[in-house]
């Protein structure tokens, strides 16, 4: 039987999280508590039961009149509903269209559960699953209502510990399935990207900055940065390690018990023993390096058992280990390095590009306002010594557009209306953003 907290988890398949379906948020509420009930162990799927009463507390629904009405219908409808899947297989990419759900069962007089049954196609994106997925605690989505916040969640989550992750925006529209509701990109930033944005933000434990990159005029990409969001940490949480990272752990020990069954060490005592007298990180790093002495030196060690027992007992490797363990703290520090300085380049960069698109939007207003003959030439007059007067009066008898004329211009504009962090951006920068000053 699962555990109660193990019934906080939802754990998928990065292809699941990554694929295309349409749910509406009941439909999502259905999944999500039915993810919860599938016990690590498991198989194969069961029929799962879902309390309306559990329903209504996590989803804080108690005021719910209609809510086992709204759960019944949400599996109906679910049951209808088919995901696209994109996978990997020894064939080649292959794509999977399959509906999520296969049985529903009420009683017939009573409101208090329904039972429902997974389609076994999702055995593999939802069973057994010891890489490539996507574990999180089901409270960070209980309190959102946008499916489409709960999705880009999960898309997030995946890349948290990356720092950012970029969509081309029409790629992103495809996974939510809402490219024909937006076509603009502009509502669809309203209406999804901005409400995802406040809904991370007040309910979950990551929130998100991003960058719009576009190609000539239109936004081709956006590219999200990721944060941890401290705010929202609930005091549990900040005092225990959370319910995924045991459950990881727990997964990874049971599958280093059978690595080392497998090498002749059988004995449950001793294996317990062994993990409870050294940390994992130490099983790993010295099965690795007993590995690679017995390859290389094949036919030398007649008992593999005994001397993998004594190497990690005895830390036959620790040195070695100790030296990995540096190269690897040190090639960490400076991809965080680089990290940081990419991360604060584009920062630069966007800022940079905002300040002179608003620039030339207030010089373009203070020529529609001030610029007149008069004014032109008042500025042609106080140029008259400069080396380049001759040619922009040369351009200008001549019809020819002057750079060099709509550079005085703006200079003079700049200087008499606007202030000097408007004008200038490496004031404006300095004034606003000082930790981005090179």
């Amino acid at each position: 039987m699962a555990s109660k907290d193990s019934n906080k988890l939802i754990k998928k398949a990065n292809e699941l999280v990554e694929s295309r379906y349409k749910f509406d948020i009941w439909e999502t509420r259905v999944f999500a508590k039915m993810i919860t009930l599938i016990n690590k162990d498991d198989e194969d799927f069961k029929t799962y039961r879902i309390y309306i009463k559990e329903i209504q507390d996590d989803f804080q629904l108690s005021k719910n009149k209609d809510a086992y009405k709204r759960l019944k219908d949400g599996a109906r409808r679910l049951m209808r509903r088919i995901v696209k899947i994109t996978y990997n297989t020894d064939e080649g990419e292959k794509v999977l269209e399959t509906p999520v759900i296969i049985g529903l069962e009420t009683l017939v007089a009573g409101k208090s559960f329904i039972d429902v049954s997974f389609h076994p196609n999702m055995k593999p994106f939802l069973l057994q699953l010891k890489s490539q997925f996507l574990m999180y605690d089901i409270r960070n989505i209980l309190k959102i209502s946008s499916v489409h916040s709960v999705r880009i969640y999960e898309l997030l989550k995946q890349y948290e510990k990356i720092g950012f992750r970029t969509f081309l925006v029409e790629e992103l529209k495809d996974i939510l399935q809402v490219s024909e509701k937006y076509p603009l990109y502009a509502n669809f930033k309203q209406r999804i990207i901005k409400k995802a944005q406040k809904d991370l933000e007040k309910y979950t434990d990551i929130s998100f900055t991003y960058e719009e990159i576009k190609k000539v005029r239109s936004v081709e990409k956006i590219k999200f940065f990721i944060h941890k969001n401290i705010d929202k940490e609930s005091s549990s949480t900040k005092q225990e390690t959370s319910l995924a990272e045991v459950s990881s752990v727990i997964d990874e020990e049971d599958d280093w018990k059978n690595k080392l069954r497998e090498e002749g060490i059988k004995d449950d005592k001793v294996l317990d023993a062994l993990f409870k007298a050294h940390a994992l990180k130490h099983i790993q790093a010295t099965f690795e390096k007993c590995q690679k002495h017995f390859n290389k030196n094949k036919g030398s060690v007649n008992n593999k058992a005994g001397y993998l027992l004594n190497a990690i007992n005895k830390g036959y490797y620790n040195s070695e280990i100790v030296e990995d363990d540096r190269k690897i703290e040190q090639e960490k520090k400076r991809k965080e390095r680089e990290r940081l300085r990419l991360e604060r380049e584009n920062q630069y960069n966007t800022i940079k590009t905002g300040f002179y698109k608003a620039y030339t939007v207030k010089l373009g207003e203070l020529k529609v306002k001030y610029l007149d003959e008069s004014l032109l030439e008042k500025i042609l007059d106080e140029k008259k010594s400069t080396p380049f007067y001759q040619m922009v009066q040369t351009s200008i008898q001549n019809n020819e557009n002057s750079k060099m004329l709509d550079a005085w211009v703006n200079d003079f504009l700049a200087e008499k209306y606007l202030t000097e962090e408007e004008a200038n951006f490496d004031l404006y920068l300095k004034k606003y953003h000082p930790d981005l000053m090179r």
